[in-house]
């Protein structure tokens, strides 16, 4: 999506929804409840040694996108265990071999499942790839997210009950 319309598209998002949902801000940490969105033309990364920050990069697509999914999922690898990571319904293939490295590196995999989806090409590529543990519908996933993150040894993450739109 161009970068303008992203600011108006968080804005009228933020209102709606449960979790805060906002522009990706350079440096910023991740945190339960907040929902960033790449801007246009910029790749959303993470960087970091003990904990994750927001690096918003300039550079060529990535699996023919930018800002790319695979882009941020790979960057995401080193803190694999550490990781919960969702693919959602699109056309072609970006992300699908980034959740499948996630996945070797012990992150928690989700995908949309096929008759929830408009366009079932990312997920369907995730799954021929074997990158996907769990698939939800997009009304089930918060649901199914904070389940698996329990039954992982983590308590639910604060200001996440009801996190469902």
């Amino acid at each position: 999506m161009p970068g303008p319309f992203l600011a108006s598209f968080a804005a009228r998002l933020a209102p709606r929804f449960a979790p805060e949902i906002a522009l990706a801000r350079q440096g910023a940490a991740p945190r339960a409840g907040r929902v960033s969105l790449a801007p246009g033309g910029r790749h959303l990364t993470f960087t970091g040694r003990s904990a994750l920050r927001v690096q918003l990069a300039e550079g060529p697509p990535v699996s023919g996108h930018q800002p790319s999914i695979d882009a941020m999922f790979r960057s995401a690898v080193p803190f694999g265990e550490r990781v919960s990571a969702v693919l959602l319904t699109g056309m072609g293939r970006d992300g699908a071999a980034g959740l499948a490295e996630l996945r070797e590196a012990g992150a928690r995999t989700f995908a949309q499942t096929e008759a929830s989806c408009v366009i079932f090409g990312m997920p369907r590529v995730a799954g021929e790839l074997g990158a996907v543990q769990h698939w939800a519908a997009p009304e089930a996933m918060a649901e199914l997210l904070l389940g698996t993150y329990a039954q992982s040894g983590g308590a639910r993450p604060a200001g996440c009950e009801g996190a469902a739109p």
